[in-house]
């Protein structure tokens, strides 16, 4: 039997990530996992998706928000690499940098970055919906 940890193995070796090390990030308040990944080949830094699809995870929203949200010209991050039948994708690396962290080192980029947010969210809420699945009960039980 294949476990996981083959399985991402696997996944890496057939991109430019195959020698990264990689460190586990804290996750969201979901099944998935994520690493980061690098250098890579490239030199780039990226992140590892582990959504695994025995636990019922499934990257296509992923994929298909990420994709919505180019399309629109709002940013989203990259998709470098991609198996979504093992649950695994590379993504660019946005990161650590939150609005608390920053703005508590320069207190001038509070009202810049807190306009551009708002900016961002008046874009995405006047833009034609992607469609999506609707959580409801039934879905999410």
């Amino acid at each position: 039997m294949t476990t996981r940890e083959q399985v991402i193995s696997g996944f890496l070796w057939t991109t430019n990530w195959k020698s990264a090390r990689y460190t586990l990030l804290a996750g969201d308040a979901s099944m998935r996992k994520y690493l980061r990944l690098g250098p890579g080949d490239d030199g780039r830094i990226a992140v590892l998706m582990d959504a695994d699809p025995a636990l019922g995870n499934n990257v296509g929203p992923f994929v298909r928000i990420t994709n919505y949200l180019r399309s629109i010209d709002l940013s989203a991050p990259e998709i470098f690499a991609t198996d979504p039948a093992q649950g695994l994708l590379i993504i660019e690396d946005l990161g650590d940098a939150l609005f608390a962290r920053v703005v508590a080192q320069d207190h001038t980029l509070e009202e810049p970055l807190y306009t551009a947010a708002t900016d961002t969210l008046l874009h995405l809420h006047n833009a034609a919906p992607p469609t999506l699945t609707t959580y409801d009960a039934t879905v999410m039980t």
